[in-house]
């Protein structure tokens, strides 16, 4: 799989570069790459880890449900369910956010972003699998359909591909995927799905491809220093923590939605004032003072 990856990027590079298309940006690609490989490792270790915590779970499943094809079926259909709530989530809770923000800061939009990846992620992504562990599913079962889907977004990261007619109407494909990674008003927090496009119309997160999107995020990053495309948002959530004057706002700071802020507090003030001109009259106000 691997190997047709970089197969694609190469083929997308090259159809780019002919036609013009100007898809790529060097410092932007490596970044992306680079990102890529050392996320490639920390997530095979990983499966290492997610396969006996899934293992582990077996004894405690509901029901043994055996290998077949109308269970890897239906498997793969309740992954891609997942996919689309956790994916969700991603967007909507500010902590998952700080990793997942990564995959959307680049302003370009090919198959060199699809590898643009947090490795922080996936140190905690597979608890959101376990249910399907309990349920009885065998753990390389899970593992594989999981992989399945999330090897199927990297194909649809590309801009060389236009619409495809009656596949868009229940499939996710590059035209859904690019509403997703814009950031024009009406396609912000659209389009989560994974292989199929039918959660989002199921759930009322879809948006069609009309106008031409504008990638990245709504605070550009301005830099292609790894160490920045990784560390921004934690920094920034550890500073806006920080400032937080209650527990309840420094949770809503780390675990509410991007973008959140402290609402201006504002108390009455009384402001006594001596009259200008009769010394034992005094001005008593009242103001709303931040």
């Amino acid at each position: 799989m691997l190997t047709l990856m970089v197969i694609a990027i190469a083929g997308e590079c090259f159809v780019s570069s002919i036609h013009n298309l100007k898809l790529f940006e060097k410092k932007d690609s490596l970044v992306n790459i680079l990102m890529g490989i050392f996320t490639i490792g920390v997530s095979l270790f990983m499966k290492g880890v997610t396969f006996r915590v899934f293992e582990g779970l077996e004894p405690y499943s509901l029901q043994k449900i055996p290998f077949s094809w109308g269970a890897a079926a239906i498997l793969l259909l309740l992954s891609d369910l997942h996919y689309y709530w956790f994916h969700r989530l991603a967007h909507g809770c500010r902590f998952v956010w700080a990793s997942h923000v990564i995959h959307h800061s680049s302003e370009k939009f090919n198959l060199t972003v699809a590898i643009r990846l947090p490795f922080t992620n996936g140190l905690y992504r597979f608890l959101f699998w376990t249910p399907l562990c309990i349920a009885g599913f065998p753990a390389a079962m899970v593992m594989l359909m999981d992989t399945l889907v999330v090897y199927y977004t990297f194909f649809i990261h590309t801009e060389t591909i236009g619409k495809l007619g009656w596949f868009e109407k229940v499939f996710n494909t590059p035209s859904h995927h690019r509403v997703h990674h814009s950031v024009n008003p009406a396609y912000i927090d659209k389009n989560f799905g994974g292989v199929l496009i039918i959660w989002d119309k199921l759930f009322k997160t879809y948006a069609e491809e009309v106008e031409h999107p504008k990638y990245g995020i709504t605070k550009p990053l301005h830099s292609f220093n790894p160490v920045k495309v990784v560390c921004d948002e934690w920094v920034n959530i550890y500073r806006d923590a920080k400032k937080a004057t209650s527990i309840r706002e420094k949770l809503r700071m780390i675990f509410g939605r991007p973008g959140y802020t402290t609402p201006n507090k504002k108390r009455l003030v009384r402001i006594v004032k001596q009259h200008p001109q009769e010394s034992n009259v005094f001005i008593i106000t009242t103001v709303m003072q931040e």
